[in-house]
């Protein structure tokens, strides 16, 4: 049964995954989409990705405090 729901986790998190990216390549500026990203990695553990969508959101935009702390943080 565990293992059942580790599959689907894994699925549900493939699919979000694709839809980040899908939404990405319509607008890949966008600050709030990658805040997002950044923190839903975050919370799986994927630290690394996680610091690189922190790291776009201030190269878009150097003055955002937010992308800043977080990064900071990891």
């Amino acid at each position: 049964m565990v293992e059942h729901q580790d599959e689907l986790c894994n699925v549900e998190r493939k699919e979000r995954i694709d839809l980040y990216k899908e939404a990405l390549k319509e607008n890949s500026i966008d600050k709030d989409l990658w805040f997002e990203i950044g923190v839903k990695l975050e919370n799986i553990s994927e630290f690394k990705h996680a610091l690189n969508a922190f790291e776009k959101i201030i190269e878009i935009d150097c003055n955002d405090v937010d992308a800043w702390y977080c990064k900071y943080l990891l």
